[in-house]
C-alpha cells in the first residue's frame, strides 16, 4: 500500500502503525478512535485532512505537550 493516496475510514478503532502510507495525500477519518499516537504517523504529503469526531488531534496535542516538558 505504499502508493495509497486516499484513505477514508468511518467508525474504526486504529491500532498499530501508519508507516505503510508514505504517499497519503487525503486522510478522512470520521468517528475513529485511537488508543495512542500511531507509530509512523507522517502527514508530510497530506493535502486534505478531515478528522471529524476523531480523537487523533487531542492525542497528538497531548504527545507534543509531554515532549515539551
Amino acid at each position: 500500500m505504499r502508493n495509497l493516496r486516499y484513505l477514508n475510514a468511518k467508525h474504526v478503532n486504529f491500532h498499530g502503525i501508519f508507516q505503510s502510507f508514505p504517499a497519503l495525500k487525503w486522510l478522512q477519518l470520521n468517528n475513529c478512535h485511537f488508543d495512542s499516537p500511531p507509530s509512523g504517523f507522517n502527514l508530510n504529503m497530506a493535502v486534505i485532512l478531515d478528522i471529524y469526531k476523531t480523537n487523533i488531534a487531542q492525542i497528538l496535542i497531548n504527545q507534543l505537550t509531554k515532549a515539551g516538558k
